[in-house]
């Protein structure tokens, strides 16, 4: 969950998905420009974006068999929630 939260996009697929949906969409030209010169702004901006936009919830369960059951029931959209907006599984 720390990787997940610092928002840095090299070795986290979690923080690449908020980039590229959240963040991406909403930079400005002068951001872009400075992200192409190679100014390391990108993970700064995911990582203010998931620190102060996104939540989590959890549940302990008995087993790791038992949590990927679970994984693949949300990701698939099963409950009342609908599918994830990322991540969703393909069905």
């Amino acid at each position: 969950m720390q990787s997940h939260r610092n928002g840095r996009r090299g070795g986290d697929q979690f923080c690449l998905y908020v980039f590229d949906r959240f963040v991406l969409p909403n930079l400005s030209p002068e951001q872009i420009s400075a992200a192409a010169s190679g100014v390391g702004i990108m993970d700064q901006l995911t990582q203010e974006f998931i620190q102060s936009q996104l939540t989590y919830r959890f549940v302990e369960v008995i087993d790791g068999l038992t949590a990927l059951r679970i994984e693949r029931l949300i990701r698939s959209g099963r409950f009342n929630a609908g599918k994830p907006l990322l991540n969703p599984m393909e069905l």
